[in-house]
């Protein structure tokens, strides 16, 4: 004897379907990145550039440094911060307001402090920072090396 199914338990089962393989998809693929941990990333520290070239309260844009799209802020005489220059949010390039002296994302208006972190706007994690140093007149940044 066959059991036929109306139009409505077909779409209502069709839909349950349609939604939960995603899900469970999605799942696994969060248990797998918990328990097989990531590679080792490799760093560098490379030079970047002349620390007279960056004036106090202003930026520059360190364009793709292996891979890397960084955004550097002078902060005071002995201070210099670099960190990705791509928002948390959506990907957008984030600038430096030297009026409010903080980074803003012009997409969404989302702002982070001078530590890189969310002071306002959508942006979900604070801005990926990177480890500076200054030897005589030449900053140098630690960056991961992005592997293809």
């Amino acid at each position: 004897m066959a059991v036929s199914q109306s139009r409505r338990d077909f779409a209502a089962n069709l839909l349950m379907l349609v939604t939960l393989v995603p899900g469970f998809g999605i799942a696994a693929n969060y248990l797998l990145r918990f328990l097989v941990p990531e590679k080792s990333q490799r760093s560098e520290q490379v030079l970047v550039g002349n620390l007279g070239d960056l004036q106090i309260g202003t930026s520059r844009f360190l364009k793709a440094v292996h891979g890397n799209d960084l955004i550097a802020v002078r902060i005071s005489r002995d201070e210099v911060k670099v960190f990705s220059s791509v928002c948390t949010h959506l990907g957008c390039r984030v600038h430096w307001d030297s009026v409010e002296g903080d980074f803003l994302c012009p997409c969404h208006e989302g702002r982070f402090n001078t530590n890189g972190e969310v002071i306002g706007g959508p942006p979900p994690t604070p801005l990926p920072a990177f480890p500076v140093k200054i030897d005589g007149n030449n900053l140098f940044v630690t960056v991961p090396i992005k592997e293809a």
